[in-house]
């Protein structure tokens, strides 16, 4: 229940923040809107550019591990798709591209744990990637 009343809180908080004409669109749309995902979905469909989604498939493609741990890595790269205009389209390839642009080592791990990682969902992966991230490695 109390995940239901954050999201109502969310959803309440965005609205006011907006102003005409998207205010306008939130109160028109709001009542047949039952979750802060659909809003979110919703608003970006409609006020997103098109090429939105095009800018963030090429930051997510440059996004590189590197030398940054795998938490912190995972929660940007998680915050990157979740601000698509259309989340559950960049979800599809995400989950491909975070496993390409980890650290190698932490590929390899795992590679040991999972075998077939591209029928996985990005959740998924990052969830596998913290799980076989050993405390004893550190990215190079």
């Amino acid at each position: 229940m109390g995940d239901k009343l954050d999201e109502e809180v969310k959803m309440r908080i965005f609205g006011s923040q907006l102003r005409h004409p998207a205010l306008n669109w939130y109160h028109t749309n709001i009542q047949s809107i039952s979750s802060w995902a659909e809003l979110i979905a919703l608003f970006g469909k409609r006020y997103y550019p098109d090429s939105y989604d095009h800018v963030l498939y090429h930051d997510l493609m440059n996004f590189k591990q590197n030398q940054m741990p795998m938490e912190e890595y995972a929660e940007q790269f998680a915050r990157m798709v979740e601000s698509s205009g259309d989340p559950k389209a960049v979800l599809e390839m995400a989950a491909v591209i975070f496993y390409q642009n980890i650290n190698g080592t932490i590929r390899m791990w795992m590679d040991t744990k999972s075998s077939d990682i591209n029928k996985k969902s990005f959740y998924e992966v990052m969830a596998l990637a913290r799980m076989t991230t050993p405390w004893f490695i550190s990215p190079l």
